[in-house]
């Protein structure tokens, strides 16, 4: 997968591409229907995703969001396994937050040679999020690009979305979190050094960016580059603390139940 900076997006107009537009938070089951669509129902076309750096509602302060689900570095490793083949990486900022639609849609024209164009059932884009679906209809020319509204997914007879599951792991629902993600919750420690005393391991929980749970101790699975490890991992007001045995590098940790 090629990740392609929005500031310096370069026309790819050949060949023609299937692309979807979402923060991809999570990557959960809805949004792998979307991406389903852009790579597995569109034959000849280029699957390419358009996403940002930082989720929207955190830079512009709209609503509150306790972390992201998934580190940059997983959404793009995320991406990469679902056979994406270029990934349009926005840093959300106010200035783009005051582009319309309109605007933000022909800049992805001009890069693009959109044939087929697939979003959410609740998509809205551009300043104040004032493009829906409908709006999105008439910008585009029913001859040249088709457009695909994706239904949500459902867990437990309730639509599958970031913020419930940001909910459920902040209530400690790892299980609940799994079936809407379709694989376990794990925090990226990468740029997260953590202190070492003997086997035992802690990280200062401020440099996690992530999603954390309530204070208390889980089973979890560490994962490095060579070895995993089933052990206790206890969050406390300050700390992420551990016990990887051998006292290995660990890149991420994964909540087990």
């Amino acid at each position: 997968m090629t990740i392609l900076p929005w500031e310096s997006l370069a026309p790819l107009r050949d060949p023609p591409s299937a692309l979807t537009i979402g923060v991809f938070d999570g990557i959960h089951l809805g949004h792998q229907r979307l991406i389903a669509e852009i790579v597995e129902a569109s034959p000849g076309l280029v699957p390419v995703v358009c996403s940002f750096r930082q989720n929207p509602a955190s830079v512009l302060g709209s609503r509150q969001v306790p972390g992201s689900i998934l580190s940059l570095r997983q959404r793009v490793r995320k991406l990469e396994s679902l056979r994406v083949r270029y990934l349009v990486l926005i840093d959300f900022s106010i200035e783009i937050s005051t582009l319309t639609g309109a605007d933000f849609f022909a800049m992805l024209e001009r890069a693009f040679d959109i044939r087929r164009l697939v979003v959410g059932y609740n998509f809205h884009m551009g300043r104040g999020r004032s493009t829906g679906i409908r709006e999105l209809e008439s910008l585009l020319s029913p001859a040249r690009t088709r457009l695909t509204v994706v239904p949500a997914a459902h867990y437990g007879n309730r639509v599958v979305s970031s913020s419930r599951i940001r909910d459920a792991i902040l209530q400690a629902g790892f299980q609940e979190a799994r079936e809407m993600l379709g694989h376990d919750y794990c925090l990226d420690l990468e740029g997260a050094e953590p202190a070492l005393r003997g086997t035992a391991a802690s990280v200062d929980r401020r440099l996690i960016r992530q999603v954390l749970p309530p204070v208390g101790s889980y089973r979890a699975v560490l994962r490095g580059e060579a070895a995993r490890l089933r052990t206790q991992v206890t969050l406390t007001a300050d700390t992420l603390e551990w016990d990887s045995g051998a006292g290995w590098r660990v890149s991420e940790i994964c909540f087990s139940d």
